[in-house]
């Protein structure tokens, strides 16, 4: 996955986040990856501090995925910045539905660069 930098927009620096695929063995987004980072790609807010201070890197989240597709115990395995936590976990939460391939309870992971 590619991650633009540098893109000009109205005098200000601005970056876009990119979701990529990880250790996710059992699961998968419901819709498939392609639909699942455009949702990324469109909804992932980056925080304002972030931008202004030029931070790069990843956040990894880790979360287990029910039989019906809804996503708990969402965590952070990595860490970047508590804003950029926050915006990662926000946007696995409020997306959309995975499901399992073994119709079991299933764990994933994904990583956000940031």
């Amino acid at each position: 996955t590619v991650v633009g930098y540098g893109i000009e927009t109205k005098g200000r620096l601005s970056r876009r986040a990119t979701l990529l695929k990880d250790s996710v063995v059992n699961v998968e987004p419901a819709d498939g990856w392609d639909n699942y980072n455009t949702y990324v790609n469109n909804n992932i807010e980056i925080p304002d501090d972030i931008l202004k201070n030029n931070i790069h890197g990843q956040v990894e989240i880790s979360f287990e995925v029910r039989p019906n597709g809804s996503i708990t115990n969402i965590k952070v395995d990595k860490s970047l910045c508590d804003n950029c936590d926050e915006a990662a976990k926000r946007l696995i939460e409020q997306g959309p539905q995975w499901k399992t391939k073994t119709g079991k309870r299933g764990k994933g992971k994904v990583t956000v660069q940031f």
